[in-house]
């Protein structure tokens, strides 16, 4: 995942990184400040990227599907704290058509 949270990091820097939890699932917990954040999720080559298309923002709490309509999502955050970030349907192989993403404050 990269966005206005970790600089589009490529590689993400540890405390951003994702960790895979069972075959095509992975999470990861950023502290963040309120704000609106441009992000996708993308491969290390920005072949594969995932965003929400049509819809203009995610706001926290939220489950959305993200599919390969490139431009970028935004990421509406209501308070400063921790969040759990979890992408569902990333696997080895052929990019997925879409992705499940799970946001949630800790």
């Amino acid at each position: 995942m990269r966005g206005e949270f970790n600089g589009w990091a490529d590689p993400a820097a540890p405390e951003t990184q994702f960790y895979q939890v069972t075959p095509g699932a992975y999470e990861a917990e950023f502290e963040l400040a309120a704000g609106t954040y441009g992000f996708k999720i993308a491969n290390a080559g920005w072949t594969s990227e995932y965003t929400n298309g049509g819809t203009p923002q995610i706001t926290v709490p939220s489950i959305n599907d993200l599919g390969n309509s490139g431009g970028n999502s935004s990421l509406v955050i209501p308070a400063d704290g921790c969040y759990n970030f979890a992408i569902i349907g990333l696997g080895a192989g052929t990019p997925p058509p879409q992705v499940e993403l799970t946001v949630t404050q800790q």
